[in-house]
């Protein structure tokens, strides 16, 4: 799959242009290369807060419940950074129903 970057947002891949993989792929029954996508989303563009609740309910969803349980930690943190309370407080909701 090919990355785009913006022009306006340099060395960030613009999440619109290939976040469909990761949300398509777990309807197709591709975890594997949803994960994989999900995990290159978060790692070129980790403000993405959105991406963090995504993925952490993917893996929550196909049993990676520790994996899940950091993921969703680690996007309160970026939620925080963002300034995005709603985020932040439907990830500790999500976070809260793991524990």
């Amino acid at each position: 799959m090919k990355y785009s970057s913006s022009s306006s947002r340099k060395n960030l891949a613009t999440p619109l242009h290939f976040t469909a993989s990761p949300w398509n792929a777990p309807k197709l029954g591709d975890d594997p290369s949803a994960a994989s996508h999900f995990q290159k989303l978060l790692e070129t563009n980790p403000g993405y807060v959105a991406g963090y609740f995504q993925f952490g309910q993917f893996l929550s969803r196909v049993g990676r419940l520790d994996e899940a349980r950091k993921l969703l930690s680690d996007g309160i943190v970026a939620a925080q950074k963002a300034g995005d309370a709603h985020a932040r407080d439907e990830m500790q909701a999500a976070l809260n129903s793991l524990r």
